[in-house]
């Protein structure tokens, strides 16, 4: 199960991307070594192959991170499983199978964030292929779903009940929302109980007004040492960090845990 969380517990750590600034993102390199930091989740992103295999990699598109070119969905596996990523020495891009069978038998969570596609819209039926798997292996009341993309979080709803969902949250609805009290309405009225959001936008009274409207409030892009004891200190329930070994040494710090 993803670790429970009380008023009174610390905000739980989770490796983005498996810890970005410390290994190749998304990489099995990376997700090992989150592991042996202890982290609670790991974090990772999901886009659909041709041949509807499920692969771990951020962008819609192979250029900025691998040795390839063009739209993920465009190859074959056969095609990607030769590619390189480019900080990740001989690391290849991760099937999502292979992502589940390096955390199962260990303690950790997922958090699996559904990507949407080059034209910036949601993959057709991703989210039953996402769900099936987590399924077949054991895995659903382990995972909790993001993305900005809310449509695909009730089109995953629609077909199977994981740990939980979060609401990624951009700047930009921030600005347009009055801050949280706005955003965090709209979140709340898109059927949703946690939400995402930038660091960048939030502070202590903001973690308490999201308490207020009965939010769940975590975020996302901690990656500076005072971003992480902000967010530790601030108490948001949970938070994505490039620096998930910073984050697990300032939390045992302040918390003992």
């Amino acid at each position: 199960m993803v670790p429970s969380i009380s008023a009174n517990s610390p905000p739980l750590v989770v490796a983005h991307r498996g810890g970005a600034a410390l290994w190749a993102e998304n990489s099995i390199t990376a997700f090992r070594g989150a592991i042996g930091l202890g982290v609670d989740l790991i974090e990772f992103d999901v886009h659909p192959t041709r041949d509807k295999k499920i692969v771990v990699i951020h962008d819609p598109t192979l250029n900025r991170t691998t040795t390839g070119a063009g739209a993920v969905a465009d190859h074959e596996w056969s095609e990607l499983e030769k590619l390189r990523l480019k900080e990740g020495g001989h690391d290849r891009i991760p099937l999502f199978d292979e992502v589940i069978d390096l955390i199962k038998p260990t303690p950790l969570g997922l958090r699996m964030e559904i990507k949407v596609g080059i034209d910036e819209t949601p993959y057709p039926g991703l989210e039953a292929m996402l769900a099936e798997r987590l399924e077949a292996t054991a895995m659903l009341d382990r995972t909790v779903v993001t993305s900005f993309a809310w449509e695909t979080l009730k089109a995953f709803g629609a077909v199977a009940e994981p740990a939980g969902f979060i609401a990624l949250a951009g700047r930009d609805m921030f600005d347009d929302s009055g801050g949280i009290e706005g955003a965090g309405k709209r979140v709340r009225a898109g059927g949703f109980a946690e939400m995402g959001a930038p660091i960048s936008c939030l502070g202590a009274d903001s973690v308490a007004r999201a308490r207020d409207l009965g939010l769940r409030l975590g975020a996302y892009g901690v990656k500076k040492p005072a971003d992480i004891e902000n967010a530790l200190e601030w108490g948001v329930h949970v938070f994505t960090t490039d620096r998930p070994d910073l984050a697990m040494t300032h939390r045992r710090r302040l918390y003992g845990a």
